[in-house]
């Protein structure tokens, strides 16, 4: 066995040279394995790539695969099937159940367990903790350094607390895709399929420390391991200079310090194990990238970008734009004018162009407004909760009138929802009369309401409680289940889909989607389209997860909303040919572009603020790192980290770039970006 390392410029060719290698062996080796492992995102674009490289377009003994998809191919070898694997729905469900049965022992999270959003926190922060390698004594040991931080150390406690629980409750059932790669480890050494592989891994910028073991394993038991690093030739010279003295003084806001991080920690697991490292392979050594060798801007574009020295270019150029806007809106309808001018005039293919903003919540519903206009077909890489959809609301709304009794806000909230059979006029109507007689109460909205108010006519009041008959007899059945004592959660869900099936959501949901496709609303059809099968899934895995337990009205409810707030919905790419829309962290441009649009380049946008509001602060984190414990990067860590997924992005370019900026965003006056 042994290992290489493929260094060089983002754009060099370093992924081309690790594919050409990989083909180049197993058509020589037809006997053995070879598996490129790349991230999720990027598996397609990496099998479409490889099949076009190799000279049969296609092979017995090469797949493209993940990490944990690679795991799952070793669990099928061992015969490994005793779990069943969770989603992050299933993780949040039962993350929110949890949490109600334990909050007594709380201690600064007790009041906050019923809180919106708040389940999805701790499952972010527990499932940190597990891809982190925290483990029970690694938590101690945390709190035992945490005398002068007692606000931090009751925090931890109430999260080993809620975490302990957690993991009780799925005890022996089921394990969570972050325990996947912890299992993977104890397989690795025995799998006659591992030590017949030669891996190639590319697309990475670091790694997890339980990924860095599942990595070392695979170094020590496998064939053979390349891996691709986006570090300049000179950059990787100072490292390996200071790697050989010992002195690992990498700063973590230097440009490169994702790539330095994970060679330094990749050549301490080769000489720990005593493997054999291979020459490094430098790929475009001394030159620029080959995209853009004649390009002189973007040659100093990608030479100096983010990099401390106070180079200028002082010619003409021409390869960089620069445009202020009014507002997002402006900018989406320019640049789907730009691109529609492209297409007609210049020769461009969709798929010649991208489109990258900071804040995808803010530009998403404009970009696709905009290309509707002008037909553009794009693959806009986001997903968008449901929880606010007004079938998703009317759910919520209707176990709410039973769990409040039929409550002036709980009955008008699901009325004026609009997808049951009670007009405007008479909805009008009838609020005017609860608010003058204050009338509330199941017992009385099944009784006939035969007093008129002043100047209420006698149709008035028929209307009045036609409605409220209809009313009573849409949630009756829903209430004589859910008011039954000691009922499931089996009991409670399928009350909630009857109610889903006597309302016609199914019907109703789709002529929404039609009408909004109609007024080329695409986003708003694409939700839709989703919002009754998600609905559907949401019961289903609720059911299967704690059908059998007895639960509250209240406690329903709440896990039910937490369900809905976790779920996301996004779109198929609709096509080979399209323009690639998507954000600085989750898009990974695989392939180059011949322009690329940069939408919302402001101050706080890009590179992207830090968020607030996680369970662990960022100077909890700072605070623990000084006592070495790693956990994920912090917000200004994340800047940093921006900065060089900018610099790869940028390194996609083959003929220019447009920077756009706004005036005015939702959050008022904006400066533009230092970029």
């Amino acid at each position: 066995m042994a290992v290489q390392f493929i260094v060089g410029r983002a754009g060099a060719g370093k992924s081309h040279y690790l594919y050409e290698k990989l083909i180049e062996k197993s058509l020589k080796y037809r006997n053995k394995n070879f598996i490129a492992i790349v991230p999720e995102q990027f598996s397609m674009e990496t099998q479409k790539q490889i099949l076009t490289m190799h000279p049969n377009r296609g092979s017995f003994n090469i797949e493209v695969t993940s990490m944990t998809r690679l795991a799952y191919t070793v669990f099928e070898e061992q015969g490994f099937n005793e779990y069943k694997v969770m989603d992050d729905l299933g993780k949040t469900l039962i993350m929110r159940k949890v949490m109600e049965q334990c909050k007594d022992k709380l201690t600064i999270y007790k009041s906050k367990t019923s809180m919106p959003g708040f389940a999805e926190k701790m499952k972010t922060i527990v499932s940190e903790f597990k891809q982190y390698g925290i483990t029970d004594d690694v938590l101690n040991n945390m709190k035992a350094e945490c005398d002068s931080k007692p606000l931090l150390r009751h925090k931890l406690n109430d999260v080993e607390i809620i975490s302990d629980a957690f993991n009780e409750y799925i005890k022996e059932k089921v394990i969570t895709t972050e325990d996947v790669l912890t299992i993977f480890c104890k397989y690795i050494s025995s799998s006659d399929f591992i030590k017949n592989t030669y891996f190639y891994i590319d697309g990475f910028t670091g790694f997890t420390p339980i990924q860095y073991q599942v990595l070392e394993l695979l170094i020590k038991h496998c064939a053979g391991v390349k891996i691709a690093i986006t570090l300049p030739e000179d950059e990787f010279q100072s490292l390996r200079n200071a790697y050989s003295k010992g002195n690992n003084a990498i700063s973590k806001y230097e440009l490169f310090n994702l790539s330095k991080d994970t060679l330094w920690k990749l050549k301490d697991i080769i000489n720990r194990n005593n493997i054999e490292q291979q020459e490094t392979v430098i790929v475009g050594e001394g030159q620029a990238p080959y995209r853009i060798r004649d390009n002189k801007e973007l040659t100093f574009l990608e030479k100096n970008l983010f990099r401390n020295n106070s180079s200028k270019y002082r010619e003409n150029c021409k390869a960089l734009e620069v445009h202020s806007m009014s507002n997002p809106r402006e900018e989406a309808a320019y640049v789907a004018g730009r691109i529609s001018e492209l297409i007609v005039d210049k020769g461009y293919r969709y798929n010649d162009i991208a489109v990258i903003t900071g804040d995808m919540d803010g530009y998403y519903r404009y970009i696709e407004e905009e290309f509707s206009k002008n037909n553009i077909p794009a693959f806009i890489d986001h997903k968008h909760n449901i929880a606010s959809n007004p079938f998703v609301d009317g759910i919520k709304a209707a176990i709410e009138i039973v769990e409040k009794d039929f409550s002036y806000e709980t009955v008008f909230h699901l009325i004026k929802l609009g997808f049951l059979p009670i007009d405007r006029e008479a909805t009008d109507v009838m609020e005017n009369y609860v608010l003058q007689s204050g009338r509330r109460g199941f017992k009385s909205y099944g009784r006939l309401w035969e007093k008129a108010y002043k100047g209420m006519t006698a149709e008035e009041l028929d209307m009045v409680n036609q409605a409220r008959e209809k009313l009573v007899e849409i949630i009756r059945p829903l209430r004589e289940e859910l008011k039954k004592k000691k009922a499931t959660v089996r009991e409670y869900t399928k009350a909630v889909y009857q109610f889903v099936q006597a309302n016609n959501m199914q019907r109703q949901i789709d002529d929404y989607r039609i009408e909004f496709q109609n007024q080329g609303e695409i986003s708003r059809a694409k939700e839709y389209e989703q919002v009754y099968v998600t609905i559907i899934t949401l019961l289903d895995r609720i059911v299967e997860l704690m059908g059998d337990e007895v639960l509250t009205i209240k406690e329903y409810k709440q896990i039910l909303q937490a369900g809905f707030e976790s779920v996301k919905v996004g779109i198929i790419p609709p096509g080979l040919d399209t323009v690639m829309v998507g954000d600085i962290e989750r898009t990974r441009l695989k392939d180059t572009k011949r322009i690329i649009f940069f939408m919302g380049v402001n101050d706080g946008i890009i590179p992207k603020a830090g968020q607030a509001g996680g369970i662990i602060t960022d100077t909890d984190r700072e605070f623990l790192e000084k006592n070495n414990y790693i956990l994920a990067p912090t917000a200004t860590d994340n800047v940093f980290k921006q900065k060089f997924y900018l610099y790869t992005i940028f390194a996609k370019l083959r003929r220019r770039c447009a920077l756009l900026s706004a005036s005015q965003v939702q959050t008022g006056q904006q400066e533009e970006s230092l970029i």
